[in-house]
């Protein structure tokens, strides 16, 4: 699958919910970048990621292994 890489022409805080985030505004323009990801479902060794890059961690501290853990 193809993630599409993008830039934010503005990016704003606009507001602070009570659980201490921030509203955001932004606009953002895709760009002829991207990523490819692929998924294996059904093995026994959990969410694992991989890539070529080496300051890409590949650890829990990678938010696309985060987003995998939170969604299952």
């Amino acid at each position: 699958m193809r993630a599409p890489a993008k830039i934010n022409l503005f990016l704003r805080v606009v507001g602070k919910r009570r659980d201490g985030y921030h509203e955001l505004g932004s606009l953002m323009c895709p760009v002829a970048l991207y990523d490819t990801l692929t998924f294996a479902f059904g093995g026994a060794g959990g969410i694992r990621i991989g890539c070529e890059h080496p300051d890409v961690p590949e650890d829990s501290s990678n938010l696309a292994a985060l987003a995998a853990g939170l969604f299952f």
